[in-house]
């Protein structure tokens, strides 16, 4: 007798679910509803997916029904994906079957399938949560004037300085500035970069122009919104053997858009 055909029951259930789907499938007043190849009735949108793996014979690679199958949201296309069968496109391990013939089996967790699901063949979602473990969050706050008007400050020294007193390794580092007329970036802290920073956003954002925000709160730094708002508030930096993986002319800096000097307050989070 022949070895197993998973695929190809999947395939042909994958093909039903998606026709039932684009009304290709008949109408839901068929007496006995939508029958997919198997003799398993598609109601509405969705299969009982726990009928459908043991119907199918959806196993785990390494062994019992697959516990994707058992979720309800896994319709139409993720059904197609799970079930290797997306765009005709599968993975196929040539096996000899106990006849002598190929039996196929499909990798139903990653491969070329889904490039944002690329596990190795075997392992589920849950394991890989499982091997994160526990993420510490440290939380701390830097406290720091400024001059405002552009004024461009270098974080790198003090963010290291935090990795190093925890102890970090690996992980990320998290900057954000509290307010809406300052920003985070990274840039070559030196004079003329820091100059041609300045022209560049006067150029793009002019400190003095006809803006909503001033006339309607008889203000005067709307233009500081506007450029906190095109450079961003916060940065993520990884950190790789305990030191924060920046380039050799590349800092975590802090720029003050508002038109007065200001005391800031950057929080940042350290990931491990």
């Amino acid at each position: 007798m022949g070895a197993k055909d998973p695929l190809g029951g999947a395939e042909a259930l994958a093909e039903a679910i998606v026709e039932r789907l684009s009304g290709r499938g008949g109408s839901r007043g068929d007496e006995a509803g939508s029958i997919a190849p198997a003799g398993i009735a598609v109601e509405g949108e969705l299969a009982d997916a726990e009928d459908l793996a043991a119907a199918q014979g959806v196993v785990h690679p390494a062994g019992g029904v697959l516990e994707d199958a058992k979720r309800p949201d896994l319709v139409g296309e993720p059904v197609r994906r799970r079930l290797g069968v997306l765009n005709g496109d599968t993975e196929q391990d040539e096996q000899s079957g106990p006849d002598g013939g190929n039996a196929r089996s499909v990798d139903l967790h990653g491969g070329a399938l889904d490039p944002l699901d690329q596990r190795p063949h075997g392992l589920t979602v849950a394991d890989d949560c499982a091997s994160l473990g526990t993420m510490a969050v440290s939380t701390h706050q830097i406290s720091l004037p400024t001059r405002g008007d552009g004024d461009v400050v270098d974080l790198t020294e003090k963010v290291q300085r935090l990795v190093e007193e925890l102890d970090v390794r690996e992980g990320q580092a998290l900057a954000f500035v509290r307010g809406s007329t300052a920003a985070i970036t990274t840039m070559e802290h030196e004079p003329g970069g820091v100059q041609d920073l300045r022209e560049m956003l006067e150029r793009l954002i002019p400190s003095e122009g006809e803006y909503e925000h001033n006339r309607l709160n008889h203000d005067t730094n709307s233009h500081a919104h506007q450029r906190a708002s095109v450079v961003g508030p916060s940065e993520a930096v990884p950190v790789v053997d305990g030191r924060l993986a920046l380039g050799t002319w590349q800092q975590l800096v802090l720029i003050d858009f508002d038109d007065r000097p200001r005391e800031r307050t950057v929080m940042v989070q350290v990931l491990s």
